[in-house]
């Protein structure tokens, strides 16, 4: 899944244009969108709370759940939030940082639906 850019070649018999070089873009796309899909917190103070929200949004038929929401990170914490049964949820993902320096780690989300869904964040701690 993500986003991708490739070219196809195609040969012709014409002799002024013996090839023709396609650019394509697209995004393949799987059945739960996260929005967004990262977080980054930017600078924070060590100690103070920070949040973000992502949503999940099911694409297709409503019939996936949240059935847990973790980070390995000590001081970081999800709450989940249902806006439609089935469709949509509101995860409110809260850090508290407690050392300085540059934070890369990630939430994981596991539904009914697929692979745990990984939600990359970011921060800095002063």
């Amino acid at each position: 899944m993500g986003e991708f850019k490739e070219q196809i070649m195609i040969q012709t018999n014409d002799p002024r244009s013996p090839k023709i070089i396609v650019p394509i873009r697209g995004e393949i796309v799987g059945p739960i969108e996260l929005i967004p899909r990262q977080l980054f917190f930017r600078i924070v103070r060590k100690g103070k709370t920070v949040s973000q929200s992502v949503i999940l949004r099911k694409r297709g038929e409503p019939d996936f759940k949240i059935t847990k929401v973790e980070a390995k990170l000590q001081g970081v914490s999800a709450k989940i939030i249902t806006v439609k049964e089935g469709v949509e949820y509101r995860i409110e993902v809260s850090f508290t940082p407690s050392e300085i320096g540059m934070v890369k780690d990630a939430v994981y989300i596991h539904t009914n639906q697929q692979p745990d869904i990984k939600l990359p964040f970011y921060a800095i701690v002063q």
